[in-house]
């Protein structure tokens, strides 16, 4: 069956859902491996912890500096301050690119420290 778009030029909820459903899904992709090896290099008695820490910073910190952003912004751009602030979280992925560009370098030696340490 061939995708017809509607005759009133919008899209459809189907045509609407696609973009999103692929950024989440790229998005959602990276988060495991992240997460895997935060567990693979934290020591064994501090790995819940570790977890704890990681989820923490990435689900309290992205509303909170919208929050901060949008106090900030108000005197500046007023009424559109939360229009502006739910901005600065999208260059998030491009800090997070450098920080683990950084890290990756560091990642072999951790592991060795962390197999030799567990025992």
């Amino acid at each position: 069956m061939q995708y017809q778009r509607p005759r009133s030029g919008l899209p459809d909820a189907y045509a609407a859902s696609r973009g999103p459903v692929r950024s989440h899904s790229f998005l959602a992709s990276r988060t495991a491996p992240f997460l895997a090896t935060i567990q693979s290099v934290a020591p064994l008695r501090m790995r819940a912890f570790a977890s704890t820490v990681s989820t923490l910073v990435g689900l309290a910190l992205g509303p909170l500096l919208v929050g901060v952003l949008a106090d900030g912004f108000a005197s500046r751009f007023g009424d559109d301050a939360l229009r502006y602030s739910p901005l600065a979280p999208t260059c998030a992925p491009l800090l997070s690119v450098v920080v683990s560009a950084i890290g990756a370098r560091c990642v072999a030696g951790d592991l060795r420290r962390a197999r030799a340490s567990d025992g």
